[in-house]
């Protein structure tokens, strides 16, 4: 069990990235956002130093490309061979190249011409089979990347997710729902596992079950659809109604600063 002190020790860590405890588990992920993006910043401003230098316009696009490949091959090797860099970091090199490709993607006009159904349904297949049938699993935390394959699984997935996208826009309540998620995306990264851990310790409650499943990484009923339905639901929701709770509170009581002023 943590003592006061030892909660406010890691509570400290975190913020400088040193803490490891399972509690700020969640938060790995920003370090590596932030390394990823300012690495990927970097090669976009010495890209555009190439074609100023030499006077070539495509210059930046040979630079983005070769760079490319060359961080495929690396975050591949780190990845595969198991190598935990600090703060997570190696995750950070794998990801440039989809940086890239999104950065071109991003200037194609009528990008919704490419999202349709004809396309998406054998997407969706083909990730049930890489998945399912081929073993092609992906989890950054551990380093499981499933070699070159993790990149065409992303590029897939993110089509897919594209495609979902545009299918909300015309769906009134969920669109609502993942707005509200998109806002607090940051919020639920960081409390989704809490949320977890809430759960799994009242379902126990209720069936009475060992208290070690309480440690089961990175929740204990994964194989109960019920349970699972809940992990997504509530995993969502009450963290973004938390912050969203405290954002009004924030806001009403500033408003209530200015009426007294």
């Amino acid at each position: 069990m943590y003592t006061f002190q030892d909660i406010i020790v890691q509570l400290i860590n975190s913020m400088i990235f040193q803490c490891v405890e399972s509690f700020a588990g969640a938060l790995w992920f920003i370090p590596v956002l932030i390394f990823a993006s300012s690495l990927f910043g970097t090669l976009i401003y010495f890209g555009r130093k190439i074609n100023y230098m030499f006077k070539i316009n495509f210059g930046k696009h040979l630079f983005l490309i070769f760079m490319c490949f060359f961080f495929i091959y690396i975050g591949r090797m780190l990845n595969v061979e198991n190598i935990y860099t600090t703060y997570h970091l190696q995750t950070a090199i794998l990801v440039i190249p989809i940086y890239i490709i999104a950065y071109y993607v991003r200037n194609i006009k009528n990008l919704d011409c490419f999202l349709k159904w004809y396309f998406f349904i054998p997407a969706i297949f083909f990730l049930y089979l890489c998945v399912n049938k081929f073993n092609w699993n992906i989890e950054l935390s551990i380093n499981l990347i499933s070699g070159y394959k993790f990149y065409v699984i992303s590029i897939v997935g993110i089509y897919c997710c594209l495609y979902l996208a545009k299918m909300l826009l015309n769906t009134k309540l969920l669109k609502k729902y993942f707005i509200l998620i998109g806002k607090f995306s940051f919020e639920i990264m960081a409390l989704h596992f809490l949320v977890f851990k809430l759960i799994d310790y009242v379902y126990a409650l209720i069936i009475h079950t060992n208290a070690n499943i309480y440690g089961v990484f990175p929740c204990a009923f994964n194989n109960n659809y019920i349970i699972c339905t809940l992990y997504i639901l509530l995993g969502t929701i009450i963290p973004a109604t938390i912050i969203k709770f405290f954002t009004a509170l924030k806001s009403k009581f500033n408003n209530n600063n200015n009426n007294n002023q």
